[in-house]
């Protein structure tokens, strides 16, 4: 980690590709929301599904993730904005298959009244980068099959132009700068999960039994599907699951917290003594809804706190239970990403049938750099960054760094550091990093700029740009 911040050139760079959304706005002047006076943590909006130009927010009573950590806006009757954190999206039946879409907010609307018809939109300018971002290389936004170069601005610069002001107020186009805004994380679980011997259940899957550690975090919302892991849910799976009201679309969080503990290690016993039918495997779980104020009988935001629960499994021993099927498998250090479940889920059961998936291994997450657009987009952009990754824990021995080759005796000299100021030898300690300095002075002129030698490097003279001519370079207030 520490090469990782002092050389980050010597780590192999990746392609994301993600998208930037308009903001969701209504067409139509009566498409308004209104506060539920029975729970001021509740939207509702006012048109209802026999209104079909209105704004799509939902279509089945399933919980809606792509809404989730996105910003509402809602003017109140003395024409001032709020701004609230979506929590989550579903829809009421009316009766006749007619349904009424609402959302639950991060905090509760901030008078006793409850005010209708309101006009409201969703802003979707910001995004959160993914959590192992360490540099930005470069940003390239895809336009009719072309590709256009995003410039990242400082916060002091898009600040004193204007650019952080509400999307409402901005120009709308194609976006062409980008910089940051907040650090957002989501608080890591403190619960102690532990793992026990089912009593209803058997362990019937496909997957062989064993020796089981499990962990969890707590996740919200979810990016786009091509962040979807790689590998199926179950065995028998054919389709991708990518329907974002699906519960177990295996799409990754918007965002996700640390982890909690791990349980102990636990087989699943046989139910009767040489049945050869074993229980499954019963993991306990906290109510977050509960815990966040989501769980009041009777509410209309009853269990829609918007944050689940990521289960990740680690496997220790293989039982050899399927091998007259051909099945045996690895027992790899690492947790795998397993199931995901309600906030208000108690009680996860394991009982083989889901496959974990071993492209998606734990990671420990610290939190998300977000970004903003400017101006706001008018539709829906794909963009591709090309950035420097955290590099991965090496967990078991055949791990390998993600790292050039002949920077692996670097590596080696860093760690040589800390090896022998644990030990107290001072003397190897220096020459370790006597080593360490001027291998990595060789391979930044290695690695550091990609230009050739050859290449004269001219340095630009920095030059004072007026304030008007400055500002003119933005303009962004729509009229």
């Amino acid at each position: 980690m520490q090469i990782a911040e002092e050389a980050p050139f010597l780590f192999f760079e990746d392609i994301i590709p993600f998208s930037v959304d308009p903001d969701a706005v209504p067409t139509r002047t009566d498409d308004t929301v209104s506060v539920l006076a029975t729970d001021h943590w509740v939207l509702q909006q006012d048109l209802t599904s026999t209104t079909t130009d209105r704004l799509v927010w939902n279509t089945t009573n399933a919980t809606s993730r792509n809404w989730s950590g996105r910003t509402v806006s809602a003017e109140d009757a003395d024409g001032r904005w709020h701004d609230f954190r979506i929590r989550e999206v579903w829809i009421v039946l009316l009766g006749g298959g007619i349904y009424q879409a609402r959302m639950s907010l991060d905090r509760p609307w901030p008078t006793n009244t409850a005010p209708t018809g309101m006009k409201y939109r969703v802003q979707t300018s910001e995004m959160a980068l993914p959590d192992d971002t360490i540099e930005i290389r470069s940003m390239t936004l895809k336009r009719n099959q072309l590709d256009y170069p995003l410039t990242v601005i400082g916060q002091d610069r898009a600040e004193y132009a204007s650019l952080n002001m509400a999307d409402r107020l901005q120009s709308q186009g194609v976006p062409r700068w980008c910089f940051r805004r907040e650090y957002q994380v989501l608080q890591a679980p403190t619960f102690d999960p532990a793992s026990s011997a089912s009593t209803t259940t058997a362990w019937n899957g496909l997957e062989p039994r064993g020796q089981f550690q499990y962990l969890f975090t707590y996740i919200w919302g979810q990016r786009e599907i091509w962040y979807a892991t790689q590998g199926p849910l179950e065995q028998t799976q054919v389709k991708p699951i990518v329907t974002p009201d699906t519960t177990n679309s295996r799409v990754e969080a918007y965002w996700e917290s640390g982890p909690s503990n791990e349980t102990t290690s636990f087989e699943p016993p046989e139910q009767q003594p040489g049945s050869g039918t074993y229980w499954a495997i019963d993991m306990t779980l906290p109510n977050i809804d509960f815990m966040l104020g989501f769980d009041g009988a009777g509410l209309p935001r009853r269990n829609r706190s918007g944050i689940r629960k990521r289960i990740y499994r680690r496997r220790l021993t293989d039982a050899g239970d399927k091998v007259g099927a051909g099945v045996r498998v690895e027992t790899p250090d690492n947790f795998f990403f397993l199931d995901e479940v309600e906030g208000e889920v108690i009680t996860y059961t394991d009982t083989g049938a889901i496959t974990p998936d071993y492209n998606r291994p734990f990671r420990e997450i610290h939190g998300y750099q977000t970004l903003r657009f400017t101006p706001v987009p008018d539709k829906t952009y794909p963009v591709e960054m090309r950035c420097v990754r955290t590099p991965r824990k090496l967990v078991d021995d055949k791990d390998v760094p993600r790292i050039h080759s002949d920077a692996i005796p670097t590596l080696i000299n860093r760690t040589l550091q800390f090896v022998y100021e644990a030990m107290g030898n001072e003397a190897a300690k220096r020459s370790a990093q006597a080593d360490y300095e001027r291998a990595l002075y060789n391979l930044t002129k290695r690695y550091g700029d990609a230009r050739p030698s050859s290449r004269v490097r001219k340095k630009r003279v920095a030059s004072v740009h007026r304030n008007l001519i400055y500002r003119r370079q933005f303009p962004l207030v729509k009229g």
